[in-house]
């Protein structure tokens, strides 16, 4: 085909980059092939490769390869990873969430499922219907359940787009458990270790102190996943790295990372963002 033609320079400029191990993964185009890979260490490449070398090396249509992913943005990302290699034909190839397909088979066919009832997506207000009853049912201590007159309760704006962030992420009210438990961990670390030289006024010498004991915490409990996400400590530091160690911004980077306590003590923001997070996934859990 003239298309693949046009793009296969492309297909073999990254092919090339690739090492042995990913390359036999690419050139598997029969049978299964299982990829072990951290975060961040390029298997959506690796798989877009093998659908465009599938597709330049064999008859098969590009309607007839099913890609699976679990969040909408992984759909889009390779969705665009594919178009470098196949142009047009990227648009033919199904790339669907989990979610996605499984709607999407119910919709072509819905003899199969409940009975043959139609089944809709809940709208916008229904959402909202379902989450302000939710919220209503909430202990009246609670911070998420803040309630005005005229706009209603306020948080229920931050609670939607949470839990829309959560289910994009393919994560459920256990997962998100799970890390929030690793994350307040990770909170009384930080805390504990750093909280008395941020309370420090800022000079050269304290900016020294936590950049030494900063990387020591680092070391010792750093370089962690909890469901193949970065530690809190591990993206706390990555970002210090990144914004202060790089741009000599100390103070910056510890008015918007730190907050004071009662007892005018500097200690992390994530203390409260984690006990409202806490707050939202027993919300998630329910609706």
């Amino acid at each position: 085909m003239t298309q693949q033609n046009d793009t296969l320079p492309l297909f073999q400029e990254s092919y090339k980059r690739l090492n042995k191990a990913q390359k036999q993964a690419v050139d598997t185009i029969d049978g299964p092939v299982l990829i072990v890979a951290g975060p961040g260490s390029g298997k959506t490449e690796i798989l877009s490769l093998r659908v465009a070398n599938i597709l330049l090396q064999t008859d098969i249509k590009a309607s007839n390869i099913l890609c699976l992913t679990f969040t909408d943005s992984a759909t889009h990302n390779m969705r665009s990873r594919i178009e470098k290699y196949l142009k047009e034909d990227a648009y033919r190839v199904n790339i669907h969430t989990f979610h996605n397909l499984c709607t999407s088979i119910i919709a072509n066919y819905p003899e199969y499922f409940y009975d043959g009832a139609i089944v809709h997506p809940a709208d916008d207000v229904t959402k909202i219907n379902i989450l302000e009853t939710i919220i209503k049912e909430l202990p009246h201590d609670s911070k998420i359940k803040s309630y005005h007159p005229e706009q209603g309760f306020l948080f229920l704006g931050s609670i939607q787009n949470t839990i829309s962030h959560l289910k994009k992420a393919g994560l459920t009210p256990d997962d998100l458990e799970t890390i929030l438990n690793e994350n307040d961990k990770d909170i009384i670390t930080l805390n504990e270790r750093l909280s008395s030289i941020m309370s420090e006024r800022v000079s050269e010498s304290t900016y020294e102190k936590f950049c030494t004991e900063f990387e020591k915490l680092y070391k010792e409990r750093g370089n962690r996943y909890v469901l193949n996400y970065h530690s809190l400590i591990d993206a706390l530091y990555l970002n210090f790295k990144t914004t202060v160690l790089e741009k000599k911004d100390f103070s910056d980077w510890k008015s918007k990372n730190t907050e004071k306590n009662t007892k005018s003590e500097n200690i992390f923001k994530d203390t409260r963002r984690s006990d409202t997070l806490r707050e939202i996934c027993g919300v998630y859990k329910k609706y």
